[in-house]
């Protein structure tokens, strides 16, 4: 491959079939996927429409031929951009191709910016280009999926209710509390309650004490966003109570096909709840940030 034949460009609008194409091939075979990036090609097409608008979607160019793409997410607030990668390696270098597309993105931000890659364990290519640049590998990540033909929940006596308004406030606070640098806020949930999001919670004597978080995509598949219980309550069935709460209500109230989520892999006992409850590992991912 000739470096001079290459040629890497911030995407525009006429280019986004193209470049829609050239992702949907390349993130059907793990090998070469991100997790970041969608499966269908519309929801691939609408993400890269946002983030041409954005100047976020950048591709690389071998003659006339696309052989890569990174399209990244940019959090301002949290100064991290959620990055997706994908590239061609059978017709070029990865490792060439991903720091060309890599070095051009970060030249335009901020230089504090941190850059997230999520990825399946597969995807080795990926893998040795994040270790060559010294980024900072984290720990490995199940996605676990839950189909409707598998449901059997058993709902608890616990007193599982829609967050009312009055909490929003302790909502925040709590949340806050448990997962201080988590990717979405406390703030950022509520201003989305009754659109993507719906909040399940447990209040005894006036203090919230547990809460699940149900995120509603495209294609009938509802999210698992987040799970949390109160130090002190935590090992007495609040969190499996909120997850069965919401399980339920994803399947009947939003007539969801499936459910996912996401958790550590050194989450052991996070990981026994969910298996017990008829959650199944559907994919093992690695994540990085740079």
């Amino acid at each position: 491959m000739k470096e001079n034949c290459i040629s890497i460009m911030y995407c525009k609008e006429q280019q986004l079939n193209s470049i829609t194409e050239f992702a949907y091939k390349m993130n059907i075979n793990r090998e070469h996927a991100s997790t970041f990036c969608y499966k269908s090609k519309s929801a691939i097409r609408e993400d890269f429409s946002k983030g041409i608008s954005k100047n976020c979607v950048l591709a690389c160019w071998y003659d006339d031929e696309i052989i890569g793409i990174l399209n990244c997410f940019i959090d301002e607030a949290k100064n991290n951009a959620d990055c997706t990668i994908l590239i061609d390696s059978k017709k070029c270098d990865y490792n060439i191709v991903a720091r060309l597309l890599f070095e051009k993105f970060k030249a335009s931000n901020d230089t504090n910016m941190k850059y997230t890659f999520f990825f399946p364990v597969e995807n080795v290519e990926c893998s040795n280009f994040l270790e060559s640049i010294n980024a900072n590998r984290q720990v490995n990540e199940y996605y676990l999926i839950f189909e409707k033909k598998n449901v059997n929940i058993n709902i608890s006596d616990l007193n599982v209710i829609e967050l009312p308004t009055d909490y929003y406030t302790s909502f925040i606070e709590l949340h806050y509390t448990i997962f201080p640098g988590v990717y979405i806020s406390g703030t950022d949930v509520i201003k989305d309650i009754g659109k993507k999001h719906n909040i399940y919670s447990i209040i005894e004597g006036g203090v919230l004490i547990a809460y699940s978080v149900l995120r509603l995509n495209r294609d009938k598949i509802a999210t698992v966003e987040i799970i949390a219980v109160k130090e002190e309550f935590r090992g007495k069935g609040y969190g499996r109570a909120v997850l069965s709460y919401l399980i339920k209500a994803a399947f009947t109230s939003f007539e969801a096909d499936k459910i996912d989520l996401v958790v550590d892999g050194n989450n052991e006992k996070a990981i026994r709840l969910y298996l017990d409850l008829g959650f199944t590992i559907a994919t093992e991912n690695r994540c990085y940030i740079a």
